[in-house]
């Protein structure tokens, strides 16, 4: 495999084609030799400040300039990553993190702080006098954090090999057309993925903002693919609906990261025009399934990528027949086989040369269908009930934009479904009630609330556990279910 160089491939495209677009977002865009100055200016600075091979650094500066640090850390041979939110997990992982304002989870001396002065010090650097470390296939370029099988964040580590098999797998089976806009950031694997290929081919890399932002780039360059979690293809819908906008150039909605309802994936065919596509993975495996067409049943992700293999396991660990519900492991070339300095439930996940991502799931015919993740089932006083199927039933009733089901109890300790949700103006509470009480029976939410969004892991993943200590820390403590 010949080794990922973007580094070198950007310093050839500027000197070939200085004025090509090499990063367009919404409100800016830099040619590639003015990224190329960038780069280079940016990595001598941060030279300057000890930053060389092996430092693990967070970036926490925004989207347009994510991408420039990413390519001066990759020349440096440092590890680069986009810092998750601070906690534990952030001051355990990064050496150094780059960020515009002092974080307060971080000692000093491990911030380097990107203001004016840090700025107008890299304009006196000579871009000339930066030359790249050369990287080999298993350096360790890369670190994307993810939620966990349990919800407990963790660094996944990449290598340049594996970033270039992430690259190559993207152009086969998804990324097929271009121009594209992976609306995960270089926070997620398919958004590093994506960016790194656009720099190996030579073309330009969308850079995702926010919904009014990602429509503005989709439409000034026609772009035919947009890929992003449901929560992010949703949020483009509703801004295209509010801005009576149009996308006529767009013929792939792509959907990532988290469960695509179905009732969102008809809405986007019918008021985009587009078809819908769903792949199914991990950070640590990246993509595994690919679904092309309607769902054929719910939970229905698509077929198993040829690259990989996908068992279903018992309780005790062995494989089941074709059709019967268990344990989804993965195993596929060039995945991670740990986190990056040991993370909370490595042993969970990574067995033997699989991973265990926790979704309980189905094959059939060599097509995965998925259910809850055994960790989110709801035991509502005896009843499992999977949070998905409350969710799916929810979003299919008018007006409902987003929600999210989790387990809640009462002053007795009893455990029942509780639901919280984004609406347009005018929905009730109470007749919504009503209404999924006739579709899930005893598995109807006993509360609801109305909020005015719901937090996501950049993947698009709901944070249940955070929705739901907020919502029980709001109730009645005196209520009984």
């Amino acid at each position: 495999m010949i080794p990922l160089d973007p580094v070198g491939s950007l310093r050839s495209r500027a000197a070939a084609d200085p004025d090509g677009a090499a990063l367009i977002a919404a409100d800016a865009r830099l040619t590639a030799e003015e990224a190329w100055d960038s780069v280079a200016r940016i990595a001598l600075r941060l030279r300057e400040q000890g930053v060389g091979p092996g430092t693990v650094v967070g970036v926490a500066l925004p989207p347009l300039l994510q991408p420039v640090l990413a390519l001066a850390l990759w020349g440096l041979g440092a590890i680069g990553a986009v810092a998750p939110v601070p906690g534990l997990e952030r001051g355990r992982v990064l050496d150094i993190l780059v960020t515009p304002v002092p974080a307060a989870d971080l000692p000093v001396e491990r911030q380097l702080l990107v203001d004016d002065r840090w700025l107008t010090g890299t304009a006196e650097l000579d871009p000339a006098a930066f030359e790249p470390v050369l990287r080999t296939g298993d350096d360790l370029v890369r670190l994307v954090f993810s939620s966990g099988t349990t919800g407990a964040p963790k660094a996944i580590p990449f290598t340049s090999d594996e970033i270039r098999e992430r690259v190559v797998r993207s152009r086969e089976n998804w990324l097929l057309r271009h121009p594209a806009l992976t609306t995960l950031g270089l926070g997620t694997i398919s958004g590093s993925a994506t960016f790194f290929a656009a720099v190996d081919d030579g073309i330009a890399y969308l850079v995702p903002g926010s919904a009014d932002q990602n429509l503005r780039v989709l439409a000034d360059v026609r772009a035919h693919v947009v890929h992003g979690s449901p929560a992010q293809l949703s949020e483009l819908l509703t801004t295209v609906r509010r801005r009576q906008a149009t996308l006529p150039a767009l013929e792939t909605a792509q959907s990532v990261g988290s469960p695509l309802p179905g009732a969102l994936a008809q809405r986007l065919e019918r008021e985009l025009g587009v078809v819908v596509e769903v792949i199914y993975g991990a950070t640590e495996v990246g993509a595994v399934t690919l679904r092309r067409g309607p769902a054929r049943e719910p939970g229905d992700v698509g077929t198993v990528l040829d690259y990989a293999t996908v068992e279903v396991l018992d309780d005790d660990g062995r494989p089941v027949p074709d059709g019967e519900t268990g344990l989804v492991r993965i195993r596929r070339p060039l995945q991670a086989q740990a986190s990056f300095r040991g993370g909370a439930d490595d042993d969970a996940a990574f067995q033997d040369g699989w991973f265990v991502p926790g979704d309980l799931g189905r094959l059939v015919d060599g097509r995965l269908i998925l259910g809850a993740r055994r960790s989110e089932l709801i035991n509502a006083a005896g009843l499992k009930v999977d949070p998905e199927r409350v969710e799916q039933a929810a979003l299919r009733q008018p007006g409902v934009r987003d929600a999210a089901a989790f387990a809640v109890s009462d002053a007795r300790g009893v455990a029942a479904v509780g639901l919280s949700v984004v609406t347009d103006d005018g929905v009730d509470s109470q007749r919504l009630v009503a209404a999924l009480r006739r579709e899930l029976g005893d598995a109807t939410p006993r509360i609801c609330h109305r909020v005015a969004s719901l937090p996501r892991t950049e993947n698009g993943k709901l944070r249940r556990a955070q929705i739901a200590a907020d919502v029980q820390s709001r109730l009645d403590r005196t209520i009984e279910f």
